[in-house]
């Protein structure tokens, strides 16, 4: 629940509308979702060559004017754009705030950064709540119901003294998100020795869905699978933001009897895509525009692999078009999902690649990015673990990273390992990876069991 403030999402006349079209359109024909998608794309190309600095003149290079859009060619003009690159929003972001940004109620949100360096983006009112109720659509494929109790469970480290929400009780802590019914541990923070007094807040608030991080849900689930704690299970399990392996969710299902139903999206909140109950990952037209296109710009083939280059509908805050989200996933045949719902089918998200570190003591710990939060003049980072008790940290960095950023670092991560792990840090001029596909930001290349299910 990062930056979660219920005003960004509590805009009820908002929420109730855009509730009841996710609930109509995800049958609709094929035709009438393109004039849905053309008639929004319409307005935000006309409000680009208005209001947003780097669009004007990329428009202008590319000879679109407003008086040559409209509804009928709204998406040919699209793809005469650019595909915009991750460096060049976060080498120019002002570029892309609207000069009316303000109307909006924009709010910056940091990425986590999984190349190791971090982006500033902005949400605004109508993102809000297309992603609110996004999720919410998810959830209501799972079963889940808004006002029951759910669990938020992701690698985070220690929970900061000043966290609003924080609980402490029988040497644990964790967020009570009551306005929400929300509770959020951090998976960091559970082991065979504290197991119990989690599962007593569990069997307190009684959460019918968890979602998170698949390792951070795998590693709970196996945990009280092992100690016996079965009195509690959820009705339902989402996960996001990392690569959902098949061992992880074959573990998670059976050690609760649950579907696990898998998503995908961005902070940027440009495209979302979901898994319903029969296991189709479907791409949400009413949230963007997602082409999945192959090196040179073109549509990839049924069944082809391809980068997912995404058009968000909704943010006028901060407008990004054929955004290259440094994702790969496969194309879908056009074949309808045995759910019945009429909404497009990706077969396959490749991105997310992201291995975990491990420790003597056969510890893994995952979401090692979070370490870099708020850090100062790293333009680059990869992680490297080629023994169970040191980490190579490669780092390109600028004049800000100073001793004071490095100790900083170094503590972070020491932490997120929970000291049983040394770090040792090599500046380089450049980090090249090797293999298509998102940047992956921690190499693991030790013979962990989990690696060979995979």
């Amino acid at each position: 629940m990062i930056g979660f403030e219920f005003s960004d999402f509590f805009y009820p006349l908002d929420l109730v509308r855009t509730n009841v079209l996710l609930r109509c359109s995800e049958y609709w024909s094929r035709g009438r979702t393109e004039k849905y998608q053309a008639r929004l794309l319409t307005r935000l190309l006309l409000f680009c060559i208005r209001e947003v600095p780097y669009y004007k003149k990329v428009f202008q290079e590319v000879g679109l004017d407003a008086g040559a859009i409209y509804p009928d060619n709204a998406m040919q003009c699209l793809k005469t754009l650019p595909v915009l690159d991750k460096d060049t929003l976060r080498e120019a972001p002002n570029l892309f705030i609207s000069c009316s940004a303000k109307r909006f109620n924009p709010k910056p949100i940091q990425t986590s950064g999984t190349t190791g360096t971090p982006l500033t983006v902005y949400w605004d009112r109508g993102s809000n709540v297309m992603e609110f109720c996004s999720i919410q659509r998810l959830w209501r494929w799972a079963g889940f119901r808004i006002g029951q109790c759910f669990l938020d469970l992701r690698s985070r480290g220690v929970f900061s003294d000043a966290e609003k929400n924080l609980r402490r009780a029988n040497g644990i802590c964790y967020l009570r998100q009551w306005k929400i019914n929300g509770l959020e541990f951090s998976s960091d923070l559970i082991d065979e020795s504290n197991v119990y007094q989690y599962y007593k807040v569990l069997l307190h608030f009684k959460p019918t869905l968890v979602r998170g991080h698949p390792q951070s849900i795998q590693h709970l689930a196996s945990l009280l699978r092992d100690k016996g704690l079965n009195e509690w299970k959820p009705l339902a399990v989402t996960t996001a933001s990392e690569t959902l392996y098949d061992f992880q969710r074959r573990e998670i299902e059976e050690a609760w009897q649950v579907p696990v139903l898998d998503s995908y999206g961005l902070k940027e909140h440009n495209v979302f895509i979901a898994q319903c109950c029969e296991g189709g990952l479907h791409i949400f037209p009413e949230y963007g525009i997602c082409e999945i296109l192959d090196d040179r710009g073109n549509p990839v083939q049924s069944g082809e692999e391809g980068w997912v280059i995404a058009t968000g509908l909704h943010n006028y805050a901060q407008v990004l078009l054929r955004y290259n989200t440094r994702d790969r996933a496969v194309a879908g045949s056009g074949r309808q999902c045995p759910c019945g719902r009429v909404l497009p089918i990706v077969e396959r998200i490749i991105g997310r690649i992201d291995d975990c570190i491990y420790s003597p003591e056969g510890r893994r710990y995952s979401g090692m990015h979070f370490a870099f939060f708020g850090r100062r003049g790293i333009k680059k980072a990869r992680l490297v673990q080629n023994d169970l008790t040191k980490v190579k940290v490669e780092l390109v960095v600028t004049e800000q990273f100073d001793t004071a950023e490095r100790e900083e670092l170094k503590k972070a991560l020491r932490q997120k390992a929970n000291d049983s792990i040394s770090f040792e840090f090599h500046i380089v001029d450049d980090i090249i990876q090797n293999t298509a596909g998102k940047f992956k930001f921690v190499i693991s290349n030790l013979d962990q069991p989990e690696k060979r299910v995979h």
